[in-house]
């Protein structure tokens, strides 16, 4: 089996321990600890976190910590995504470019981290995957607080999951209906994916019968 090195870039990673609250966060490191199984070497970038070492290692998976200004830490939040730390995570990334050269694949998660990865990937030459993990587009009106701020919120996801589809060398979304947005979008249909969120069986049964605890 060839093995690949990987790198899934995403604004809040694990703190410390072998598991991240956020969901997202959740996602990447999953997914880096099971290819760590099959004998791929496999990196997360993400941002420092208060009382965190700036590298670690969690089940065979390493764990680059950026920082720039103290703008990771003090933005650090384990189920909120800041604008202000999705704003300066590419820049912290880039500032470290260096550390992060000679990878097979750069997985960006949702739109900050996957312009990280995009610019990496195309620094070094290597594949650039970038994932969405649904969308609020149908519903901003309803929660983004005002109608301009919905409609700048649309305006954004519209343009930065095209630019991203066409720029990278495919894209997955867990949700089928925004995935055919944005190829009706203008992305081209051959680099999109949809591959559903799965669960551990081991950790959590469909038969199991709910408790309080």
């Amino acid at each position: 089996m060839e093995t690949l090195r990987i790198l899934q870039a995403y604004e809040i990673g694990p703190k410390t321990g072998s598991y991240s609250a956020e969901g997202v966060g959740s996602i990447a490191l999953e997914i880096s600890k099971r290819l760590a199984r099959k004998g791929h070497e496999m990196w997360i970038l993400t941002g420092a976190a208060p009382d965190a070492a700036r590298v670690g290692d969690i089940e065979g998976v390493h764990v680059e910590r950026v920082e720039l200004a103290g703008m990771m830490r003090s933005t650090w939040s384990p189920t909120n995504l800041m604008f202000t730390r999705q704003s300066f995570f590419p820049l912290a990334a880039l500032r470290d470019a260096g550390k992060f050269k000679g990878f097979d694949i750069y997985h960006g998660h949702i739109y900050s981290a996957s312009i990280a990865a995009l610019a990496l990937g195309r620094l070094w030459g290597g594949g650039v995957v970038t994932m969405i993990h649904g969308s609020y587009y149908p519903i901003w009106d309803e929660i983004a607080g005002g109608e301009m701020r919905a409609d700048a919120l649309r305006l954004a996801e519209r343009t930065l999951a095209t630019f991203l589809a066409q720029r990278g060398d495919a894209q997955i979304h867990t949700a089928n209906y925004f995935a055919q947005m944005v190829r009706s979008w203008g992305a081209p249909p051959n680099r999109l994916h949809i591959i559903k969120c799965g669960i551990d069986v081991e950790r959590f049964s469909p038969t199991a019968r709910p408790t309080w605890r």
